[in-house]
């Protein structure tokens, strides 16, 4: 799916939220974005029925377009030998933000919708281990 040209859907957000009824059959939980990369997590259906739906975008040319839809984080192919690799889940005890680390980086990130996003840019895919977990603590305030 491609951006429309309509006002409003021009990030990776709305457009997410656009494929999902403009928001009426989802929830935005997170949304990280670096350089032509974005991805988003929207939560469908409804509670207590939650499904986690992650939406990653590439933009070219000015326009954002869908790359893939997954119902489980890991690691996405940005081209060539390095992706992204995403953690996403209720938030530990409710706490906001997050301090999620993966591999000696940290990043701290905020709790939406009881939902925490975290995205590591730059992840060859022979560094990506899939039985590997993020360390998740509470970030100070």
């Amino acid at each position: 799916m491609t951006v429309p040209d309509q006002p409003g859907h021009d990030s990776p957000a709305a457009l997410a939220l656009a494929s999902f009824g403009d928001g009426r059959f989802a929830t935005l939980a997170g949304e990280a974005q670096q350089g032509d990369w974005a991805v988003v997590l929207l939560l469908t259906n409804e509670k207590p029925f939650v499904v986690p739906y992650e939406v990653v975008f590439h933009r070219d040319g000015g326009r954002w377009s869908e790359v893939a839809g997954n119902d489980s984080p890991g690691w996405r192919s940005t081209g060539g030998a390095n992706g992204l690799v995403t953690f996403w889940a209720e938030s530990p005890g409710g706490e906001s933000p997050v301090r999620v680390s993966y591999r000696g980086t940290t990043a701290t990130v905020p709790v939406e919708a009881g939902y925490f996003l975290a995205v590591f840019w730059d992840v060859p895919e022979d560094d990506f281990d899939p039985a590997a977990q993020p360390e998740l603590t509470p970030s100070p305030g």
